[in-house]
């Protein structure tokens, strides 16, 4: 059988080196931020591009491709270690989204993560110049890595800069990482809930990101295999199958991040685990059917993230031997009915013969129904979306609620949160890349700064009015009450579909049932007083 992750890693692979400047002699040479070298939209590179030299390294060992031992390969390589020399701060450090950035895991832990597979991969095989460039540019990444920290508890970042921290130790022999590492795990077992099988997340648990933790943490384990790490691993799978729903789309609106997708490597790599090697299959077909995300399918900057997981995947799926297969959740709800509340994490699932529910109690109750006999998708409702003299305003942000779970149904109360999106304008733009150019020099500014952008970005904290919303279990029919006490006017109000509201960069993605279920079920112009929203499926 073939890997499933092959098509789409061979089709990437091409635009990844049209991303890339390929001549030897321009300033911009091993760049593989075509928006700077190439089309002059971007003031300065984003050295996230420059995970390509890792992507090309394991292209160089992918057997039966065109690239498999090719010559030229390592010579582009080289290129690209030649300009992320260029690129790096003198405190090791590198940028993503804007000047003196000194981003932590994103893109500093990234990179080095990229540079260590690389050098792990061709680091016998590039020239000498190459390869002492490559150690000193790993190296003064691993210190950055060693010395800082980011403002904000983010499980998957904090298991990013694991990864490479642990590869450096042993592939490079850093034994002075030894102290850091040993601090990341404790962090990482602090922050783990373990009744639940979850890591933090800003503010809550998302069933997508949580796989992205697992796979960072797995991929450290054929280096280090503690058994602490391998437990979140084992544990985090028991968590994100209650999100595999069965028609292959993954969370979405139930979790704190919104993510639509699976990181994939995590789960091949823990295939010799009944339930990694059912999680395996599910990804398979999800692939095949359009369900779970391609990198083809995503624009330059995150092509490079996604399709260096499928290429870690694919290495996975072809070297680890899979178990029997246990049994996903909604497999297990066809035969024996129940009812799943994640207290700590504010989600609610339940199962039977004719729906898979899932439920964000603290995202307003955004709900999902599936069918799990034949996948067919039953309701996607993301609850309140509300406009009023350019402000947005939505029950899906993840607040404060009080909510209760019964025998027959589940009730959820909170207020709308103003979601409306934040944009730059010119002037403003100018002002803030002035200012980082200024003052990011220093690391403390800079990372206080990002601190306060993610804030401002992600996190919303202006209240508007009550909203309710009842969920109730009658037979073979669940039906959905809305109601919202507004007591200002709204220009339109919508109840229902797909929509989004959390800003998050690495979510939003189009997947073909975008086109069925992002329309409302309920939609009104002008409205004011009490607002009454049902839908009922099934009966």
């Amino acid at each position: 059988m073939q890997s499933p992750y092959l098509a789409d890693i061979l089709l990437s692979s091409r635009r990844v080196l049209t991303l890339m400047n390929r001549n030897p002699f321009d300033s911009t040479s091993g760049s593989f931020d075509r928006g700077h070298w190439h089309f002059k939209t971007s003031d300065f590179t984003s050295a996230t591009f420059q995970m390509g030299v890792g992507i090309l390294a394991k292209l160089w060992a992918l057997e039966g491709s065109e690239y498999f031992k090719n010559k030229t390969l390592l010579d582009w390589i080289e290129l690209g270690i030649s300009h992320l020399e260029r690129i790096q701060h003198s405190d090791g450090s590198f940028d993503e989204w804007y000047v003196n950035e000194r981003g932590w895991a994103g893109p500093t832990g990234y990179i080095m993560n990229a540079c260590l597979d690389c050098y792990e991969l061709v680091g016998l095989e590039i020239s000498s110049n190459a390869k002492n460039t490559l150690e000193k540019v790993i190296n003064r990444g691993v210190d950055f890595l060693k010395y800082s920290n980011e403002g904000h508890m983010i499980a998957n970042h904090v298991a990013i800069v694991y990864l490479p921290l642990v590869q450096a130790m042993h592939l490079l022999k850093r034994t002075d990482l030894d102290e850091r590492v040993n601090e990341l795990k404790d962090v990482l077992v602090e922050s783990w809930n373990e009744d639940e099988g979850w890591s933090l997340e800003y503010d809550g648990a998302d069933p997508g990101y949580q796989s992205g933790t697992m796979s960072f943490l797995a991929k450290t384990l054929k280096y280090d295999d503690r058994p602490e790490i391998r437990n979140i691993c084992e544990r985090s799978l028991d968590f994100i199958s209650y999100f595999a729903f069965p028609s292959g789309a993954v969370g979405g609106a139930l979790g704190s991040r919104h993510t639509v997708t699976f990181f994939c490597a995590g789960i091949e790599a823990l295939k010799s685990v009944p339930l990694g090697a059912r999680l395996s299959r599910y990804v398979r077909d999800g692939l095949l059917t359009g369900n779970q995300v391609l990198s083809s399918d995503l624009d330059d900057h995150y092509l490079i993230y996604r399709l260096y997981e499928f290429l870690d995947a694919h290495f996975y799926w072809s070297s680890v031997k899979a178990s029997e297969e246990g049994e996903l959740p909604f497999e297990k709800g066809i035969n024996a009915s129940f009812e799943k509340t994640f207290n700590s994490a504010n989600l609610f699932i339940k199962a039977n013969k004719d729906y898979y529910i899932g439920m964000a109690l603290n995202k307003g109750g955004a709900i999902r129904i599936e069918r799990p006999s034949d996948g067919e998708i039953l309701l996607v409702d993301g609850g309140v979306l509300a406009k009023k003299d350019g402000k947005v305003f939505s029950s899906l942000a993840c607040a404060e609620t009080q909510w209760k779970v019964e025998s027959e149904s589940v009730q959820v109360q909170g207020q709308l949160v103003d979601v409306t999106s934040k944009e730059f304008s010119p002037l403003k733009f100018i002002l803030f890349r002035l200012f980082m150019m200024i003052f990011g020099l220093n690391h403390n500014v800079a990372q206080k700064l990002k601190k306060a952008i993610k804030s401002i970005l992600i996190f919303h904290t202006k209240r508007g009015d009550h909203f309710s919303r009842m969920v109730s279990f009658d037979g073979g029919k669940v039906v959905v009450e809305t109601r919202v006490q507004a007591t200002q006017s709204y220009e339109a109000v919508q109840v229902g579909g797909e929509f989004w509201t959390r800003y998050v960069p690495q979510s939003r993605h189009y997947l073909g049932e975008h086109l069925k279920f992002s329309a409302p079920y309920f939609s009104k112009n002008s409205v004011s007083g009490e607002i009454q929203a049902f839908v009922d499926v099934g009966g």
